[in-house]
């Protein structure tokens, strides 16, 4: 049988139902987050340094959107609202 490791609830940030939605992730290898804060205010910084297809969001007037890096070639990477 497997041996559960200790969680660590120092660093934990409590979560709204909305953003426990959109969890996939938790904590990867070597406490790396890979749940994004959403920092970012508009849809460019929120793929800053991703990849397209990579998961994203921005905050704007209030509210927190969430959705997917898409490159198109007229513009740059930019966060697209999931549906």
């Amino acid at each position: 049988m497997k041996k559960s490791n200790k969680i660590n609830l120092k660093d934990a940030t409590i979560l709204s139902d909305k953003q426990m939605k959109k969890v996939n992730g938790g904590s990867g290898p070597n406490g790396i987050n890979l749940v994004d804060p959403c920092f970012a205010r508009d849809k460019i910084a929120a793929c800053k340094g991703k990849m397209e297809g990579d998961w994203c969001c921005f905050n704007f007037d209030g509210t927190t959107y969430y959705g997917a890096c898409v490159e198109l070639p007229s513009f740059p990477i930019h966060c697209t609202l999931a549906s």
